[in-house]
Parts: C-alpha cells; structure tokens; sequence
C-alpha cells in the first residue's frame, strides 16, 4: 500500500499461489495499451483486504472474480443521475470503468442541483442521454453501462410488467445506455 501515490489511478490485483501480484497504473494509462509502472508482490493477504484498503484511499473497488481485483480513481468519465427511493443520487465513475465498476462516490442532491450538474456537463460538451427521473453523462466515448445479462434481466421484467397490465417506460428505451 506504500507504493499507492497521488498519480497512481488503477491498480490490478491477482492471486499466484501464496501471493497476489500487484500492478500499479499512472494517471494516463490507456485501456489495451499501457504496461503499469510499476509490480509488486503481496504476502500474508487476501486480495478482499487490500481492496478495503483502496476503497478506503478514495478507489473504486471490486472483483472482478476470486482471484483478480482492480481499483480505480480519478476523474470522472461518466456520471450517473438517478433516482433512487426518492431521492436524486449523483454517482461519479473514473476512467476504465466496465459494466460491474461501483461508483467512486455517490452523492444525494436536491433536484435544482441535479439539474445544475447536468447543465454543467452539456455546457462542457459531455454526452448526455435523459430520461424521465435520470440521466447519464460520459466524458469521451460513450460506453454501455450494462452487459448483456444484465439488459435480458432488465427486458424480462419489463416484458412481465406488461403481461400483468403494468406497462413499463423503460421499453422505449435502449438499457444498454438508459436508465
């Protein structure tokens, strides 16, 4: 964890055995392209625990199965408003973002704020896809924020919304970028 510093923004995770191999990425890595700057060889621990101790340094954190991890941070790339019980989340996501990566933060907001950040995004030219109750914003190229069974979960229950006489407003939309 003492190789973790400011420029330091992904950092992947695998279990070789009795040890996890850590490689660390500086700010500006390409996602396909870059090598880390630097490895390092962790003993005595559980790729969970190093994650807590990421995800407590500001990362965004997760598995991606039981023997590899990543952390992210950074500047945003995409932006999530939406409703959630009630309330207007805002939930912001570093650069390599996939599908399954949480938010790095995720924050309450009153309805004329939400509408503040959403205008600041459009006037700084990131794309922005609305729908009634949310939206979403990406910096750069815009990326499905779902994977395939995630969108046949979503299709099927809006499809049995509408076979019990509930119709869904998510079925005019494309789940791969709304909602």
């Amino acid at each position: 964890m003492s190789t973790v510093t400011a420029d330091i923004t992904r950092i992947d995770l695998e279990q070789q055995g009795d040890h996890i191999l850590v490689e660390y990425f500086k700010k500006g890595w390409v996602q396909g392209e870059s090598s880390p700057l630097l490895y390092g060889f962790e003993v005595d621990t559980l790729i969970s625990r190093l994650l807590f101790q990421y995800q407590q340094s500001g990362f965004s954190v997760w598995m991606a199965d039981n023997a590899h991890g990543r952390a992210l941070r950074g500047n945003p790339t995409r932006i999530d408003f939406i409703q959630h019980n009630g309330e207007m989340h805002v939930k912001k996501f570093p650069y390599g973002w996939t599908a399954k990566t949480p938010a790095m933060t995720d924050k309450v907001l009153s309805d004329p704020e939400i509408a503040d950040a959403i205008k600041w995004c459009e006037d700084h030219h990131w794309t922005v896809y609305r729908w009634p109750g949310g939206a979403r914003a990406w910096w750069g190229k815009v990326l499905p924020i779902r994977d395939a069974s995630d969108i046949r979960h979503m299709r099927r229950i809006i499809e049995g919304n509408r076979l019990s006489g509930h119709p869904d407003e998510r079925v005019n939309y494309n789940l791969a970028f709304y909602y």
